[in-house]
């Protein structure tokens, strides 16, 4: 009885050690530009904590999920960018419900892709050329 009992111990905490998320990885509650801007340089990953309004180009420079979480990021910067710009060898994950629009007039569409997109859900909306641009 005392061994079954030792070895169910170690194992529920073998699986409670499995379930944690890996301590390495950066989290983000990410609410203006600028945070969004320092989460994609240094990575890992991002929860969008409110609808908020970017004019810069956002370029992805490490390996990042994305999550929406039923927010929305507006791009109203230059008519010849696109919102985000994801680095050769780069990965960037998208998921969640919430929206990425692009309101300039003469949007080139919202995301160069020189590494790796996933988008898992969302909605995407573009005034120009809804294209994805890259290798």
């Amino acid at each position: 009885m005392k061994k079954t009992f030792i070895i169910l111990l170690v194992v529920c905490l073998l699986i409670a050690v499995g379930c944690k998320k890996d301590p390495t990885v950066k989290m983000w509650e990410v609410n203006s530009e600028a945070e969004l801007m320092k989460a994609m340089k240094e990575g890992g990953e991002i929860l969008i904590a409110k609808d908020f309004e970017v004019m810069r180009p956002v370029f992805v420079y490490s390996d990042a999920k994305l999550d929406l979480n039923g927010k929305t990021i507006t791009y109203s910067g230059d008519d010849n960018e696109r919102i985000f710009t994801i680095l050769n060898n780069v990965s960037l994950e998208v998921k969640g419900k919430g929206k990425i629009v692009s309101t300039t007039e003469k949007s080139l569409g919202l995301f160069n892709v020189y590494g790796n997109l996933v988008i898992h859900d969302g909605t995407y909306e573009s005034n120009g050329i809804c294209e994805l641009l890259g290798n």
